[in-house]
């Protein structure tokens, strides 16, 4: 005979076990106006109110289930796995994934393969794990924020060419940059900038962060400030969610999926220079198969280049008589403009016409 059921406040809520509220037709409208458009959505709860719940019903068609942990020791490590294999019986799934923060230099259990590690301020993953070859993945944070943009752009160029050099060769995400709004900066040039530094030199992929949607800020209940003593800033979760960032990073993005970008190849001397040009100043550039190229130039981001070049970009190096379609996507007002055609001289070179606003542009040579 079946158990009764009851109230359940600790971890996955079972129909079965568990008295439940319907709330099958918030699920269809997620589903119908969020996730099907390709949207972002935000569940806004504190703890034991169902986050957990309401995240696998909307994904209960998937095959997998990711308990997420902060690492505090191999107890609390121990718990998280009880954890996972108690969701993983109720959904009849033989696989799951425990992922633990480690916010310490202590490493956790290297016993079993992790999976990555989460890090501090311009560390990576390999930086603070005694056994490196473990992880499936490399992650690093790369700074959270910074008056001086300079100094963000060079802790992540950094961290991103350390990453990709490690052997054996890993996918490399940026796993925690600088959060738009903290301290009232990291403004959305900066955004815009480590998306696409991210993209175009070699990551799998970089996670956005908005200040005000992590500490769950409200209108008539600011968390930050009671959880952790200070804030990083007031704004509201209802502010976050329109912050101009997170709109550029998501039109880029959706850009960026007309093509087949998890075949892009970092360039590198492949787009003229200033003299003197600092790490974060250059223009990022990549390719895809050999007959297509897409260069990031972030005029306003950092700071203006310096004297030298015109308002275009000059690359170099390419296949003499190659022939492309020159086009300019607009990370900031969502369009794309179509600059002509233009064939690479018998010196490897090709000019872009004048781009029509300073800004920072993704440039995309076509081949014809």
């Amino acid at each position: 005979m079946a158990g009764k059921k009851k109230f359940n406040i600790t971890g996955l809520c079972i129909p079965q076990k568990h008295y439940m509220a319907d709330i099958s037709p918030k699920i269809d409208q997620i589903i119908t106006q969020y996730i099907e458009n390709e949207e972002y959505f935000t569940i806004n709860r504190a703890r034991q109110y169902g986050k957990t719940t309401i995240l696998e019903l909307l994904y209960q068609r998937q095959e997998f289930i990711i308990e997420i942990k902060i690492w505090r020791g191999e107890k609390y490590e121990e718990e998280g796995y009880e954890q996972l294999a108690g969701y993983l019986d109720a959904r009849g799934v033989h696989r799951g994934y425990l992922l633990s923060f480690c916010d310490n230099k202590k490493s956790p259990r290297e016993d079993r393969v992790l999976v990555t590690v989460h890090t501090r301020v311009n560390d990576i993953s390999t930086d603070i794990v005694k056994k490196p070859e473990l992880l499936d993945f490399i992650a690093y944070q790369a700074g959270r924020h910074n008056e001086d943009r300079e100094t963000v752009a060079l802790g992540t160029a950094d961290c991103t060419a350390r990453s990709l050099k490690q052997e054996p060769k890993r996918p490399v995400v940026n796993a925690e940059c600088c959060y738009e709004g903290m301290l009232y900066q990291c403004s959305p040039a900066l955004q815009r900038w480590i998306f696409w530094h991210s993209v175009l030199t070699g990551c799998a992929g970089w996670t956005y962060g908005a200040n005000g949607m992590f500490t769950a800020n409200h209108e008539k209940q600011l968390f930050g400030i009671p959880q952790y003593g200070l804030c990083w800033g007031e704004q509201t979760w209802q502010e976050a969610v329109h912050f101009e960032g997170s709109k550029h990073v998501g039109c880029c993005r959706k850009y960026l999926n007309q093509y087949e970008w998890w075949k892009l190849k970092p360039l590198t001397d492949v787009v003229e220079e200033p003299e003197n040009t600092e790490l974060y100043e250059e223009t990022v550039a990549a390719e895809i198969g050999g007959h297509l190229i897409m260069a990031y130039m972030q005029k306003d981001v950092i700071k203006l280049r310096k004297a030298g070049l015109p308002w275009l970009i000059q690359f170099k190096n390419l296949r003499a008589g190659t022939k492309y379609q020159i086009k300019a996507y607009n990370p900031i007002r969502d369009y794309e403009t179509k600059l002509g055609e233009a064939v690479v001289d018998d010196d490897g070179r090709l000019a872009t016409p004048t781009l029509p606003v300073f800004q920072d542009w993704l440039v995309v040579l076509e081949q014809i």
